[in-house]
């Protein structure tokens, strides 16, 4: 009896438990009510590893269990360390960021889920090394370019990056200590709200995934040109109007007989050339008159360029031109002296080009044109025999368009008495929209230019068909 007693008893452990000693189970404390919760949890897998900061790396990863209590973090630093548990997270997480870390130093990271009955396998180990601020690669092919009010910068994408910052001034030298617009996600940016004349000057970062905010790009400025009203009074030296050159262009007016405009502006060195016209909002009862305008040297009276004949022809650009070393200037506007009284608006622009390049040859036909930036540079030419022609290639964006062109004074005296004919084209090559002849005079400035529509045009130099035979050089200022 007491045999089969005892057996009994192990039978009943076995299916309800036993009862001894005033005690007694049931069968839900032998078997758990949720048979998931006694079996250790499904490894996480897709473990990635991202340098957040010089000091922090962000893990994440795909949780493929429903049963964890929680994942267990295990990193090693370097590939000889050993790797050490660093934290435990709440169950469902699927990240983990893992702060104070050294700059520079790899770090190495495995995951597993974890829960009452054990731990599920590891994910594959991955890496990352938080860099310093800084390092990563600058953005290239950086452009700023002054749209009404707004300045457009574009560059080219930078592998890998998250977002750009742009740091920007208003005097150059820009660096990561100037004024930033960050969390830019695409390699563009229109700044807008910029104040009229004023030079703004540009750099750009990216970051990039593993760098913080990196090296910064080569510098680009731009500025918007404007046609603003001159600031009176302004009819004497002291109170001229300051204008910069390449920069700005003023909308001005002779209110009287008397009225007398001073502009002021400062020269670097070399060609200075304005392109000056009536205003269009000249009202009729003040036509058939007509302005002087003059470069002034800095003691306000020296006159050392002049132009009196600018007429009451709204769509004539008349140039002023003058080869100044570097100092301050005046511009000075009057009423020609011969003028009928009169009240006269007029539109100054002002370009100013120290460059000159030599033309790119060969250039002797539409294909092989030499491109051009309108306000950005002056090229010396040379038609070199009487069957040489010289083409170059240059974008409208709608508007009048000015060339200033003169012989190249190192013209050899035995070409003399020989003439250049320059023509402004369509877009087909051969549509001639304005032409001048230009004589062997090294002192004499020719103006040739057109109101375009937007497009591609030519700017073709040949030999005048009533010249001698020659070589001749030449001089173009755009």
């Amino acid at each position: 009896m007491k045999i089969f007693k005892i057996i009994g008893c192990i039978v009943l452990l076995a299916l309800v438990g036993c009862s001894g000693g005033g005690e007694s189970s049931t069968l839900g404390s032998v078997f758990p009510s949720d048979p998931a919760s006694a079996v250790a949890p499904t490894a996480p897998s897709g473990l990635s590893a991202t340098t957040a900061s010089s000091s922090q790396i962000n893990l994440a990863w795909t949780d493929n269990s429903s049963n964890e209590t929680g994942f267990k973090i295990e990193r090693k630093t370097g590939t000889t360390g050993a790797y050490v548990q660093i934290a435990t997270t709440s169950a469902n997480a699927t990240s983990y960021s893992d702060t104070a870390l050294t700059v520079s130093t790899t770090y190495n990271y495995r995951i597993r889920a974890t829960n009452s009955v054990g731990d599920s396998g590891y994910t594959t180990e991955v890496s990352a090394t938080p860099q310093a601020n800084g390092a990563g690669t600058s953005p290239t092919g950086v452009t700023a370019t002054a749209v009404g009010t707004s300045i457009n910068l574009t560059w080219n994408p930078v592998a890998n990056a998250i977002s750009y910052k742009v740091y920007w001034g208003t005097s150059t030298g820009i660096s990561k200590s100037s004024t930033q617009i960050s969390n830019i996600t695409s390699p563009s940016y229109q700044h807008t709200n910029r104040t009229i004349g004023t030079i703004y000057y540009y750099v750009v970062t990216a970051y990039v995934s593993g760098f913080v905010d990196g090296p910064v790009s080569t510098e680009v400025s731009a500025q918007n040109i404007h046609y603003a009203r001159e600031i009176e009074v302004n009819n004497t030296t002291a109170t001229a109007t300051a204008i910069i050159i390449a920069g700005d262009a003023v909308r001005g007016q002779l209110s009287s007989d008397t009225d007398v405009d001073y502009y002021t502006f400062n020269s670097t060195g070399g060609v200075v050339s304005f392109s000056i016209k009536t205003d269009d909002t000249v009202p009729a009862q003040y036509s058939n008159t007509y302005i002087k305008a003059s470069i002034i040297a800095s003691d306000g009276t020296t006159v050392l360029s002049s132009i009196s004949n600018i007429s009451e022809d709204t769509t004539q650009f008349y140039p002023l031109s003058a080869n100044l070393p570097v100092g301050s200037y005046y511009l000075k506007f009057e009423k020609n002296p011969n003028s009928q009284g009169f009240r006269k608006d007029y539109v100054v622009s002002s370009s100013y080009n120290s460059t000159m390049n030599r033309e790119v040859e060969p250039n002797n036909g539409l294909i092989s044109a030499t491109p051009m930036t309108i306000d950005s540079g002056s090229i010396r030419g040379q038609l070199s025999s009487d069957t040489d022609v010289d083409y170059y290639s240059f974008t409208s964006t709608g508007g009048a368009i000015s060339f200033s062109l003169s012989s190249d004074y190192t013209v050899p005296a035995q070409y003399s008495n020989t003439y250049v004919k320059a023509s402004i084209l369509a877009s087909d090559g051969a549509t001639v929209l304005s032409s001048i002849n230009i004589s062997e005079s090294t002192t004499q400035i020719y103006p040739l230019s057109a109101n375009l529509v937007a497009g591609t045009y030519y700017l073709r130099f040949e030999k005048n068909e009533n010249s001698q035979s020659f070589s001749k050089d030449y001089i173009v200022t755009y």
